[in-house]
């Protein structure tokens, strides 16, 4: 029932894993300082034959004399465009290898438990949808802190895998099966650590980090105008007509001038390009979203024993390989910007119009097949954030019983600090559902509660906990653990906790399962009410076998509620006064604390309670 060591049972191995990623992080570092040395060495190159290049040509036009300086000026640009192609390819490999030095850097912080080293800028503004949702992201540090499970997990690449991720944190499974096999593929991504890493690799060294709300709306748009139809339908039959009658003109079968058929079908072609105006600019919009997401689609098709169990449809669809042909044809209709091309090719052809058209089709024939592809790497996303957590930080999988139960063996929080953090162990079942927690001030109580609903959490989302052991049912946690005054709504930190409190006790006459977690239960209200109150409440929610509850306490005369119930355990936190100074041990322990330090921490302090503090 009680764990009296001090050490995390990953703690060596944590340890180990630290010390190589340091080790892989020096190794980046020596090698990037190699290839700034090669970059600046480039850049000096680039710079001597840009210059060679340009006298060169300066000197080739003094006369025809000099012309031996014309191989000078081809050589000097034509080594000048290798060395800048060069230069290119590695200031990019020096990006990638940031990037992955940075990646192993936040590995290493994780495992330390110091979030606050580092940070990553949210892409996505998604947060609790519903005031459980918001209950739960307050009291189990779920999104909105930044010491916070989600900074603890995300490695996702794009926008909509970010908003995904946090759909999972905050909307755990209800469904073992569901909890199964989001497991299943969890491990079997995990069992491929260096696709999943470049991944992320090449997803973070992106410059431009995919929206997929963008994309979503490119898809869905047409590049064409309304009378698109009708126009091609004319120049279906005017452009044949107009070179029929052009070639007839040459041979001499009809007369008149040439410049006359010319002339009808210039007008008509550039009058009909309005229906076409924005087709250029819409289909670039949907190019650019498109090869944002080709490396990252690329990379991922070509590891199917990887990748293809988590994104089935990625695979199917192909998206990548098709992406080189709705290029050709936005270059086709870049012609827009160079004003005398345009108008050319258009006076003599329906150039724009059929370009337009093949992109409008590859985007009908592509769009459903693109957002399928969207979604499906989404939730790869998601899914390599927390494959990434069970490969560099527990290899823990929680286990489930059918019944109330609740096992945990060397349990410990993922957001504290490993040098301080403690481990605990408890058990729970339907003839033992209540723990009622007392101790001292500061002493752990309610971090025990957050650790135990955290690892829950977890264990529901399908992620892998923090713990030597961890055995469970399947029930969402239902939590009070921090209150506070709300202004807009009108109502104190009090009355926010009884309707919580209250909320938990409809959901167990509901007769729903749940686990439970109140940190110093009412404790906005006197002591004699506060009193009543608790009891009250302990002893209606004890009438429920069907759940599981954690309820710390500073009043010690409800433990002696203990002595009539046996399905309510007393357990405890306590401290230590060792030279006029306390120490904590942050263990739990069975039965009620047989101390209390509120009159120690206030002498400690200087306050004038020194006389109070003898009587006690």
């Amino acid at each position: 029932m009680q764990k009296t060591s001090s050490s995390y049972p990953d703690a060596q191995r944590h340890h180990e894993r630290i010390e190589q990623l340091h080790r892989r992080s020096d190794k980046i570092s020596q090698r990037l300082k190699k290839i700034d040395s090669k970059i600046q060495s480039l850049m000096t190159q680039r710079l001597v034959l840009g210059l060679l290049a340009f006298f060169s040509a300066l000197i080739l036009l003094l006369g025809p004399e000099y012309q031996m300086w014309g191989w000078v000026f081809l050589v000097s640009l034509g080594v000048f465009i290798q060395r800048m192609r060069v230069h290119g390819r590695w200031r990019r490999f020096r990006r990638r290898l940031e990037t992955l030095k940075l990646f192993f850097e936040r590995q290493a912080q994780r495992l330390k438990g110091r979030l606050d080293q580092f940070d990553i800028t949210p892409l996505s503004s998604m947060g609790a949808e519903s005031e459980t949702e918001a209950f739960l992201d307050e009291d189990l540090h779920l999104l909105s802190r930044k010491s916070s499970l989600f900074q603890l997990m995300n490695e996702t690449l794009t926008e909509g895998g970010e908003a995904r991720l946090k759909s999972w944190l905050l909307k755990p499974l209800t469904s073992l099966g569901d909890i199964k096999a989001r497991r299943a593929m969890i491990e079997s991504l995990s069992q491929h650590p260096g696709p999943l890493i470049k991944l992320c690799v090449i997803g973070q060294s992106q410059p431009l980090r995919v929206a997929s709300t963008e994309l979503k709306s490119f898809v869905g748009r047409s590049l064409l105008g309304p009378q698109f139809k009708k126009y091609a339908l004319l120049h279906m039959i005017l452009f044949p007509a107009y070179l029929l009658t052009l070639v007839l003109q040459v041979q001499g079968v009809v007369g008149g001038p040439l410049a006359l058929p010319i002339a009808l079908y210039a007008l008509f072609s550039l009058f009909s390009l309005s229906q076409v105006s924005d087709s250029f600019s819409k289909a670039e919009d949907l190019n650019q979203s498109l090869e944002g997401l080709k490396p990252l689609l690329v990379h991922v098709e070509s590891k199917p024993f990887a990748f293809q169990v988590a994104c089935p449809r990625l695979f199917k669809n192909e998206v990548s390989k098709n992406l080189g042909r709705l290029g050709f044809y936005i270059s086709g209709l870049s012609v827009q910007g160079h004003f005398l091309i345009h108008f050319a090719l258009n006076a003599l052809s329906p150039w724009t119009y059929s370009f337009a058209y093949l992109a409008e089709r590859w985007r009908l024939a592509h769009a459903s097949k693109l957002l399928d592809t969207q979604e499906d790497l989404f939730e790869l996303e998601a899914l390599l954030s927390l494959a990434l957590v069970h490969h560099f930080q527990s290899q823990t999988w929680p286990e489930w019983k059918e019944q109330p139960y609740l096992k945990v063996s060397d349990l410990y929080h993922p957001l504290i600090d490993r040098s301080q953090v403690k481990a605990n162990s408890l058990e729970m079942s339907s003839e033992s559902r209540l723990a009622l927690i007392t101790g001292s001030n500061m002493s752990g109580k309610s971090t025990f509660l957050r650790t135990v609903g955290l690892n829950q959490h977890l264990a529901l989302i399908g992620a892998p906990v923090f713990a030597r052991e961890f055995v469970s049912f399947v029930a969402p946690v239902m939590s009070c653990l921090h209150v506070s005054d709300s202004l807009e709504a009108g109502y104190s930190s009090f009355y926010a906790e009884v309707r919580r409190v209250k909320q938990i006790i409809e959901r167990a006459r509901n007769k729903d399962s749940f686990i439970y977690l109140i940190d110093e239960i009412f404790r906005g209200t006197n002591n004699r009410e506060r009193l009543k109150g608790s009891q009250a409440v302990v002893e209606h929610l004890l009438e429920h076998p069907q759940i599981l509850g954690l309820i710390s306490t500073h009043d010690l005369e409800l433990t002696q509620l203990g002595e009539r119930f046996q399905a309510l355990k007393n357990f405890h936190f306590r401290d230590e006064v060792v030279e006029d100074q306390l120490h904590f041990s942050y263990l739990i322990q069975p039965g009620p604390c047989p101390t209390t330090n509120a009159l120690r921490i206030m002498a400690l302090e200087g306050l004038p309670v020194g006389h109070e503090l003898g009587g006690s």
